[in-house]
């Protein structure tokens, strides 16, 4: 994840991206998911979204986990 600041708009935007079958997803904090695939270009959603938000859900549990020290891994 990285963070950029944007003048103008009033603070920092968190900025995730991912890889999914070649495709390039990016999510940004107030600007939602983008991805170059023509589903998401007719639906404004495809599948490369749906997975990384998936994977982006995923990494912020594992985070919250560690951070709390309440990881259930043994």
């Amino acid at each position: 994840m990285s963070v950029k600041v944007d003048p103008g708009t009033g603070g920092p935007i968190a900025q995730s991206g991912y890889l999914i079958e070649r495709f390039r997803v990016v999510f940004e904090s107030g600007g939602g998911w983008h991805c170059a695939c023509h589903e998401f270009v007719a639906a404004n959603a495809c599948r490369h979204t749906r997975e990384a938000a998936g994977m982006r859900d995923a990494q912020a549990q594992i985070a919250q986990a560690i951070a709390t020290g309440k990881s259930t891994l043994r």
